[in-house]
């Protein structure tokens, strides 16, 4: 990349470094439960210490969502145990911080095809990007949401090409087979995000109805017409199952945040939620 992708990865290398550290502190000296006993040691538990990472990527969704973040981590923790580093959560939490680092850089990649080489708007990014409050969780804390912030950036740079210069032959073509390759990924990280690529796929093809000459919308209509086909099929076949999920998931989170916040120093509650950041 040129120098403001180097720049912006920097930053926000740096940024998830500083926010690790306050992490960590929070964890070791206070007790954070968010971090030593809920989602995020889990996934350090069956990532860096279960024998149970080295089943297949099939066999580990059936006993844990996010399968591909904890074979990830099992990766490096594998690598860096081989060359006698300890098993500590700081070599996942490091790989978070690389892949919300990686994040920015594609969202700076999608700010230059919207504005082109404009210094001001990517300064503007850097400084927005680094200081959110949510990123830095993302980056300091052992969960796998820094892979699904990847993924979202990954996909939206894809579409933002197409439409860029709207193009029914590559450039759609590529953005298609680079949906449908990474449906798989969002599998398995969060089931429930499978909608996420149609939901692109969607948004792009309202876009281009905004763009197209009349001359050129039949082949809008025809991609509508089978859009609509695959989605009223999936929503009839396997919507009450998805709207069940995500319900499910969200009472469960609504219980770890009354039980896990209640009483502990958590780096969500008193380093993002309650940050005197304006």
């Amino acid at each position: 990349g040129g120098i403001w992708e180097r720049r912006i990865f920097t930053r926000l290398f740096l940024v998830g470094f500083l926010m690790a550290g306050i992490s960590a502190v929070l964890a070791n000296q206070f007790g954070d439960l968010t971090q030593l006993s809920s989602d995020a040691y889990g996934f350090y538990e069956m990532s860096a210490i279960s024998p149970k990472r080295h089943l297949s990527l099939f066999d580990l969704q059936l006993l844990h969502e996010g399968a591909l973040a904890i074979k990830s981590w099992a990766l490096f923790y594998d690598l860096f145990s081989m060359l006698g580093v300890p098993r500590e959560r700081y070599i996942g939490i490091s790989v978070n911080m690389c892949a919300y680092a990686l994040s920015g850089v594609l969202c700076l990649k999608s700010a230059r095809l919207l504005y082109g080489h404009d210094p001001v708007r990517f300064q503007r990014l850097i400084c927005l990007f680094s200081s959110c409050g949510i990123l830095w969780a993302f980056a300091s804390i052992h969960l796998r949401d820094s892979f699904i912030l990847l993924m979202v950036s990954s996909i939206t740079l894809l579409w933002l090409y197409f439409l860029q210069k709207i193009d029914f032959s590559y450039r759609f073509t590529l953005s298609i087979l680079g949906s449908l390759s990474l449906t798989p990924i969002f599998f398995f990280l969060r089931g429930e995000y499978l909608f996420i690529p149609v939901l692109f796929f969607f948004l792009a093809i309202a876009s281009c109805s905004l763009e197209l000459q009349n001359k050129r919308k039949y082949v809008l209509y025809v991609l509508l017409a089978i859009a609509g086909s695959i989605l009223l099929y999936f929503s009839s076949t396997y919507g009450g199952k998805l709207i069940n999920t995500i319900l499910s998931a969200y009472n469960n989170y609504i219980v770890l945040d009354k039980s896990a916040f209640q009483g502990s120093y958590s780096f969500g509650d008193n380093l993002i939620v309650n940050q005197p950041i304006p």
